[in-house]
């Protein structure tokens, strides 16, 4: 188990900001559990006509904005959760180079036309260090940056993502931490 945090800032504006608890059932899928409390229901536009039709447009915004941001977090999981297959293809069709910064592999048009996954290795240990991907949603830019981290065991997870959709003035923090491993029911 360990918990995510997850900040929405819309221009520039903190909107969101939810803990949640995320533990694996016995299919292997996460479970989340809400730890924050639900943001404050805001009050209504007021009697009348104009404040139902006013709060009815806020209400499809809203609904409008929680689907990208469903999206924006499904095209990042495209790029950072990777089947077996995936990785094989990653490897196969990616450009290796080396800088001070570690090993990068990157390739184009990996997930879309046009996009760009660019991971970064620790030369010492070829363990993850670091993703960065360019491609877009909706006629717009995302930018995903995911830094990898290692816990005392060994296991590298991903400790911070950070998805940026200029075009709406969005921008997604998710970090992960205090993992505590579990030993699964028999």
């Amino acid at each position: 188990t360990f918990k995510q945090s997850t900040v929405m800032k819309l221009k520039g504006e903190v909107k969101s900001n939810t803990l949640n608890q995320v533990s694996f059932g016995p299919d292997g899928k996460p479970q989340t559990t809400q730890l924050s409390a639900p943001p404050p229901q805001q009050e209504s536009g007021g009697p009348g006509r104009r404040g139902r039709v006013k709060e009815r447009i806020v209400e499809n915004k809203k609904e409008d904005m929680q689907e990208f941001v469903q999206a924006l977090v499904k095209l990042s999981n495209s790029y950072l959760v990777l089947a077996k297959d995936k990785m094989q293809t990653l490897a196969q069709t990616g450009q290796f180079s080396q800088d001070a910064n570690g090993i990068q592999l990157a390739v184009h048009d990996f997930v879309q036309p046009g996009d760009k996954l660019v991971l970064t290795f620790d030369p010492a240990t070829k363990r993850e260090r670091k993703a960065v991907v360019t491609t877009t949603l909706d006629d717009g830019p995302v930018t995903v940056t995911a830094v990898y981290q290692d816990l005392a065991d060994g296991l590298t997870y991903n400790a911070q993502t950070v998805i940026s959709a200029p075009k709406k003035d969005l921008e997604l923090t998710m970090q992960t931490f205090e993992y505590v491993k579990t030993t699964p029911a028999h």
